[in-house]
């Protein structure tokens, strides 16, 4: 069972990350730069981050760790969930060892989703419009209006997952 390198020795894979939000009693909350070392420590582990509640997402994950990582199997524990809040929407980040990264991508198909790697979330203005969408690094440098970035900053192991179908005028998904 391959092992998931954290410097935090109370991570608990169903952690809450809120990081830009203040702590509760409920929970213990990830700061941003634990999770970016998190990712820095783990390079042959996948962070995959989604909007939650996109269409596809929740069946895609599901199927994806009961074809993969069943649940209360030793193999569980290579598949890990982590949870934030960020600009105001629930958000999903996926972690799982990257030998997983085609049979991820051929699951993510069968429910209308594509992953994209080296990626990072961004909110930004398009024609004066807010637009949620997720830009590569050289994308980003890119003369772009951007308000805020998701705590993970784009990297070989980090992606997002987006509909393949497209949005709503207003809504761009990964230029």
């Amino acid at each position: 069972m391959k092992e998931l390198k954290v410097r935090d020795p109370t991570f608990d894979q169903k952690k809450i990350v809120e990081p830009d939000c203040e702590l509760s009693e409920a929970s213990a909350p990830m700061k941003g730069d634990d999770f970016v070392a998190l990712v820095d420590d783990n390079p042959d582990w996948l962070f995959i981050t989604s909007m939650l509640d996109r269409p596809g997402f929740q069946d895609f994950s599901r199927a994806f760790e009961n074809a993969h990582f069943p649940p209360d199997t030793e193999k569980n524990h290579e598949f890990q969930l982590i949870i934030s809040t960020w600009f105001g929407l629930s958000w999903a980040t996926l972690v799982f060892p990257d030998t997983y990264e085609a049979a991820a991508r051929e699951t993510a198909s069968k429910f209308g989703l594509v992953i994209k790697m080296g990626r990072q979330l961004s909110v930004f203005i398009v024609d004066e419009l807010p637009c949620l969408g997720s830009f590569t690094e050289e994308q980003r440098l890119q003369d772009v209006a951007i308000i805020d970035n998701f705590p993970i900053p784009p990297r070989q192991n980090v992606g997002v997952i987006e509909s393949t179908v497209k949005g709503p005028v207003g809504f761009v998904a990964g230029l």
